[in-house]
């Protein structure tokens, strides 16, 4: 014979409650179906923690089979400890999320860490006279790959700037507002035509431009610096500048250059330095998760739980890169529009979704878009940082 009182049979439902499922609003308790993806995982597994899958595309093909003919759980996906490296951006529809009564989730395993990277990891490196290291990428030279970000163990590495320390002051402005002439000598060395960039730092914003020609007195940028038409956001006497990214600017150890005709990546490391010994990586793709819906079947309940987002890349567009305001830009007040830079997490018709306790850093753009037919969204305990442009665009 049990004997409970009230209240010791109240705490028992709890307790039980915690560990089978949750109750819903009706009372009724809901289970939860658990998939688990690992590193050394395999596709053709069952995807039980004694068997899981290796990929999160392998765990939304059965969440999609049970879509199909309706959630009835709760579904959970177990990402288990490592970095993840995607050649191509997530992609998340309808058939990916929950209902209004269930929910999937994509959660990092209890106590483990789990990356979702946009990189690849660079090795082969040959060291040179002066400590200069070089290593060749095939696809770079082949004109399939290209950055503008590298990190060494972590850490956002400079490329090769002039002045080191500092800024150039600017004289005088072309009406075009493509050429500069400067109150100091720049560089001996013509930066054209090798990806050099000139960056002016306006009122609230900055511009960037790839550098046509330049010599001691003056440069020329490709197209025309600032968004045109805009007094705040044009270049000006006094104004603050500085050169990136020509090979003849890397003499700082931790600095860098990419060749893109050659594919030869150049770093200058501290002397002793070895890179054999470190983990360099350079992104490889602009966005790592996309979550779309439609105005008719937006998704439902999909949420991340303590998940990291890495390493993205973002690309100097071929128009320049004219600073509005909030990392918009443009071309000039005449054009009817203006652009934004990429997220590395975007949603796009979405209700009642989440990132939870996520971290996103060392991104080359945004970092979390909120767009078109959004609501009931939540972002909670997420630490954004070292991100190239808006954290929540």
């Amino acid at each position: 014979e049990i004997s409970m009182s009230k209240s010791s049979c109240a705490l028992l439902v709890v307790v039980l409650v915690s560990l089978t499922g949750a109750l819903l609003p009706n009372g009724e308790l809901c289970a939860e179906v658990a998939f688990h993806v690992a590193l050394d995982g395999d596709d053709s597994n069952n995807g039980d923690v004694d068997q899981p899958f290796a990929t999160i595309r392998r765990a939304q093909a059965a969440i999609r089979e049970s879509n199909q003919s309706g959630l009835k759980d709760d579904i959970v996906v177990n990402l288990h400890a490592g970095t993840y490296y995607l050649k191509r951006a997530l992609q998340f529809g309808p058939l990916d999320g929950g209902t209004e009564q269930y929910t999937v989730t994509y959660r990092a395993a209890q106590g483990q860490q789990v990356i979702l990277s946009g990189g690849c990891e660079i090795t082969g490196w040959q060291q040179g006279d002066d400590d200069l290291w070089t290593v060749e990428l095939s696809e770079v030279k082949a004109g399939e790959w290209s950055f503008r970000q590298l990190f060494a163990d972590g850490i956002r590495m400079p490329r090769g700037r002039y002045p080191n320390k500092g800024f150039l002051k600017i004289e005088g402005v072309s009406k075009d507002f493509k050429t500069l002439q400067f109150t100091e000598p720049l560089p001996a060395s013509n930066l054209g035509s090798q990806d050099a960039e000139v960056v002016v730092v306006q009122n609230w914003s900055i511009s960037r431009e790839l550098i046509s020609h330049s010599n001691r007195q003056e440069l020329t940028a490709e197209t025309p610096i600032g968004w045109v038409g805009h007094s705040h956001c044009l270049p000006k006497p006094g104004m603050s500048v500085f050169l990136e990214n020509a090979p003849s600017l890397v003499k700082q150890p931790g600095q860098w250059y990419l060749d893109r005709k050659s594919g030869t990546l150049y770093y200058k490391s501290a002397p002793g330095e070895d890179l054999a010994q470190r983990q360099l990586v350079a992104p490889r793709i602009d966005q790592l998760v996309r979550v779309t819906g439609t105005a008719d079947r937006p998704v439902q309940n999909l949420h991340f739980r303590g998940i990291a987002f890495e390493h993205t890349n973002w690309q100097i567009p071929t128009i320049g890169y004219g600073g509005i305001q909030a990392v918009y830009h443009g071309t000039t007040v005449k054009e009817p529009a203006c652009y934004a830079v990429d997220v590395a997490v975007d949603l796009e018709y979405c209700e009642g979704c989440s990132l939870e306790r996520c971290q996103l850093k060392r991104i080359g753009g945004s970092g979390i878009g909120i767009g078109a037919g959004c609501r009931d969204n939540r972002i909670v305990g997420c630490v954004i940082s070292d991100i190239g442009a808006t954290g929540v665009n």
